[in-house]
């Protein structure tokens, strides 16, 4: 299953990137493409991911 703009920032393999808004994910978040995208190129390493 492809992962567009995947971005990791949790052990295990937690990402958020590009994925469906309304179904489930296997533990990831899903953003729009256009989202997935820009913190992809955007977000610098070693950034702290606050989730909530």
């Amino acid at each position: 299953m492809p992962i567009p703009y995947a971005v990791f920032f949790a052990q295990g393999g937690i990402a958020f990137h590009a994925g469906s808004l309304t179904s489930s994910s296997h533990g990831c978040i899903h953003l729009t493409l256009a989202n997935a995208h820009y913190y992809h190129d955007h977000l610098p390493i070693g950034a702290e991911v606050d989730v909530f």
